[in-house]
């Protein structure tokens, strides 16, 4: 344990100070410094997502507030009490849950976490569509503000029901931008685990640093650089069975 507190330390020292939240500094964060070309942009749109997440659950908020002065029920209070609890845990569990493990594995180059991150993501992205949607509760009636909630808002009073409306839309347009980082994250995945099983790590092509990934259901591939006479930058198919063929050829001629 003690061996483990001193290695975490010292990747945080190497890692650099912390600087996020600006507020109250807890994580190294730096995406164009520490994240690569292949993987930046997945994590930048992810990142947009939590921020998405952020003001769709801040305006939900500001609609369970309005609604105390506006409902005549006794719902308003419990609802208000509820978007703040939801506040607080979908940000951490958010960050904690998908976007720094996302982090993590884009800095890193491992790709076991990806597994964690699809699906708590993909939780997240249910999450968006049932707040989206937001059914009303029985004692939490104005808790989410989602389309049906905006219906049932309007009949109390236009303002508010105006402005459950507008929260439905922001869920939607962060359930639709988060569906899109999950594909984008899952193209980064998948050829990334391409790269990795199938690379050309020959010492010419490491130099021109143009390594290569094969299929996996491709024949047996030798590059083209390690063999003098034939034109640079192109690969050759060789079958497996053909070194098997060019025996057999030499026991035949003895």
């Amino acid at each position: 344990m003690e061996r483990e507190a001193k290695l975490k330390k010292l990747e945080d020292d190497l890692r650099g100070e912390r600087n996020w939240p600006v507020c109250f500094p807890i994580w190294h964060h730096d995406i164009d410094g520490e994240i690569p070309d292949e993987a930046r942009h997945v994590v930048w749109q992810v990142y947009i997502s939590w921020w998405g997440l952020l003001f769709c659950l801040t305006f939900q908020f500001s609609c369970a507030t309005v609604m105390l002065s506006c409902a005549r029920d006794n719902n308003a209070i419990p609802s208000w009490f509820l978007t703040i609890f939801y506040w607080a845990a979908g940000l951490a569990g958010g960050f904690w849950l998908w976007y720094k493990p996302l982090y993590e594995v884009a800095c890193q180059g491992t790709l076991s976490d990806f597994v964690s991150f699809f699906l708590f993501y993909s939780i997240h992205v249910c999450w968006c569509i049932w707040c989206a949607i937001g059914v009303p509760g029985e004692s939490a009636a104005w808790s989410f503000s989602g389309f049906a909630t905006a219906l049932a808002a309007v009949d109390v009073h236009p303002f508010p029901g105006g402005m459950y409306f507008t929260g439905a839309a922001l869920w939607f347009l962060e359930a639709v931008w988060s569906l899109w980082c999950v594909r984008e994250a899952y193209l980064c995945f998948r050829a990334r685990v391409r790269r990795k099983q199938h690379t050309c790590s020959c010492g010419p092509c490491a130099a021109a640093g143009q390594a290569r990934w094969w299929p996996a259901n491709a024949a047996a591939k030798v590059c083209t650089r390690q063999q003098p006479g034939r034109k640079a930058g192109g690969h050759q198919e060789q079958h497996l069975w053909q070194p098997l063929l060019q025996q057999r050829q030499r026991q035949q001629r003895d």
